[in-house]
């Protein structure tokens, strides 16, 4: 019973590294199909520079909630819905008419993405053993950095073969295939909670994040504006400042700021 426990545990890990390494490569595999989605929907550098900045933006939003998640909800589904997330944003990603749901899709990719990257460290940390963290630790951050920088080559073969469209689809269709196996393979569980969610948090996190965002990204086409640079930096530093005073005052915060007292940890 406990080598078939194991075993299981293996496979659920498995499955997570090959998906976290196949979602990771989303993120920058756009990055070569940014000028011809500029000549094909008519859209600005400007415009199209969101692609790619939508998805880091939700991977950041992603961080704080990685507990909720983790501690409210079963491991098999949450590796299930974000594989599904991600393969339903491939496809519309795919069939995309125009800028406007392009970009919606490439935030959902950074949600199932943002959810699996950071739930895949806990499941490390879960089923292997601790005197071998570093090694899987190493292992895992090898995988998610080498496939980032590989993406961009591989996208580029596809676009000039097939056309900047097929990115999307070869991605959809290696999610589905994973969104399938896991739900048949995964049988390993890990125990829940009833965690709850502090939703003023986690929209002073979204509102900061995007405000910091959204100004710095303006200044190359807006200067130092008031309203396109300034102002939403000023909302996003007060946010995120609010954000992390509030988090010492939950007893479920999102993101657990008393570690930053440790001068070790932050150095």
């Amino acid at each position: 019973m406990m080598n078939k426990n194991m075993d299981n545990g293996k496979i659920l890990l498995i499955i997570f590294i090959i998906s976290a390494t196949l979602l990771s490569a989303a993120q920058s595999v756009v990055t070569t199909a940014l000028a011809p989605i500029m000549i094909d929907l008519n859209i600005t550098s400007t415009m199209v520079q969101w692609l790619y900045s939508s998805f880091l933006l939700v991977l950041g939003v992603m961080i704080p909630t990685t507990a909720f998640i983790a501690k409210r909800f079963k491991i098999k589904h949450i590796l299930v819905v974000s594989l599904a997330i991600f393969t339903i944003a491939s496809f519309l990603d795919f069939i995309a008419p125009n800028f406007e749901i392009l970009l919606f899709a490439r935030i959902l990719q950074g949600i199932g993405c943002g959810i699996l990257l950071l739930i895949t460290q806990i499941v490390i940390f879960k089923i292997i053993p601790k005197e071998k963290w570093q090694i899987y630790m190493g292992l895992f951050g090898f995988i998610i950095g080498v496939a980032p920088a590989l993406a961009p080559t591989l996208g580029g073969i596809i676009i000039d073969s097939t056309g900047w469209r097929d990115i999307f689809l070869v991605f959809g269709v290696i999610s589905l295939i994973m969104v399938i196996g896991s739900i048949f393979l995964v049988k390993y569980e890990f125990e829940t909670s009833d965690y709850s969610l502090d939703v003023l948090s986690l929209i002073l996190c979204i509102v900061g994040c995007t405000g910091l965002l959204v100004g710095f990204s303006n200044i190359s086409g807006n200067g130092l504006d008031l309203v396109y640079v300034i102002l939403p930096i000023i909302v996003g530093i007060i946010c995120i400042a609010i954000f992390t005073h509030r988090q010492k005052l939950l007893e479920h915060p999102l993101l657990r700021m008393n570690i930053m007292k440790n001068k070790p940890f932050v150095w």
